[in-house]
């Protein structure tokens, strides 16, 4: 039996995730669920952004690494190092979406390296 994947994917075959948001990783669930039905093996999943909203930890309880390119903790750091976050905005976004951290990770931003591109 074949499943639909970008292609088809056969029972056995290894696939590999590739998300553009990862927030709690029950979507994701859903698909890898199904897709280990029919025999397909999941073991990781890419995304460009993970929201650190628990979707790393939901996913690695059922067998699966998310691998992210940049997670919310860093994008703040980095908003925050160029002078587009403000200390109170830092602690306001964190509160309401009830992120994992709690402190600001400080990030040096080399401005020579950022003008030469």
């Amino acid at each position: 039996m074949l499943f639909p994947c970008a292609g088809a994917c056969e029972p056995g075959q290894r696939v590999i995730i590739v998300e553009d948001v990862v927030v709690s990783g029950e979507s994701l669930l859903e698909v890898i669920t199904t897709l280990r039905k029919n025999d397909v093996v999941v073991e990781d999943v890419f995304c460009l952004f993970d929201r650190d909203q628990g979707g790393k930890k939901n996913l690695a309880d059922e067998g699966v690494t998310l691998h992210s390119l940049l997670n919310m903790e860093t994008a703040l750091a980095f908003l925050y190092a160029v002078d587009r976050l403000t200390q109170e905005q830092f602690d306001d976004i964190v509160t309401s979406l009830h992120l994992p951290f709690k402190e600001l990770t400080k990030i040096d931003v080399n401005w020579e390296m950022e003008e030469q591109q």
